[in-house]
């Protein structure tokens, strides 16, 4: 079992679909399915049903996806540790903002970030509560901002 495994399955869990979810990860989807299998014939536990051309996970494979969520964000910590020690800014910085404050707060926060980070790729994203929620929780965004 390997980190790229992880985030394929996750992928796979996203999208539910095989060929979404290896444009995705930049991967074939052959490459996809035969790395899947390996993963599967390594914990033997079949991780989605494949059935009526649909992607579903097992039980086993919902408990599988949550606890590879969680060890990719744990895993992305060590290379932010590692950047902190050296005193450097990551490559990119992923922000959700409700679409309420969006207006009020973007601006300015540009503004300053831009100044002060050039070099960080910043992607911000209008979203409503409970799916930012979700997002932070899969890891798909690194920080968010709303109103109650």
């Amino acid at each position: 079992m390997n980190l790229q495994q992880l985030k394929y399955i996750i992928a796979i869990n996203r999208f539910r679909n095989f060929a979404k979810a290896a444009d995705s990860c930049n991967i074939s989807q052959p490459t996809l399915s035969t790395m899947l299998q390996k993963l599967e014939d390594e914990l033997d536990v079949r991780i989605f049903d494949r059935s009526n051309k649909q992607v579903t996970p097992t039980s086993a494979g919902e408990k599988i996806i949550i606890q590879a969520q969680k060890t990719l964000i744990e895993a992305e910590k060590i290379t932010e540790l590692v950047a902190e020690e050296k005193n450097q800014i990551g490559n990119s910085l992923s922000l959700s903002v409700g679409p309420s404050i969006a207006p009020y707060i973007l601006p300015q926060f540009i503004k300053h970030y831009r100044k002060k980070y050039p070099e960080v790729s910043l992607s911000i994203q209008e979203r409503k509560s409970e799916e930012m929620l979700n997002a932070l929780q899969n890891g798909e965004i690194d920080a968010g901002h709303f109103c109650l």
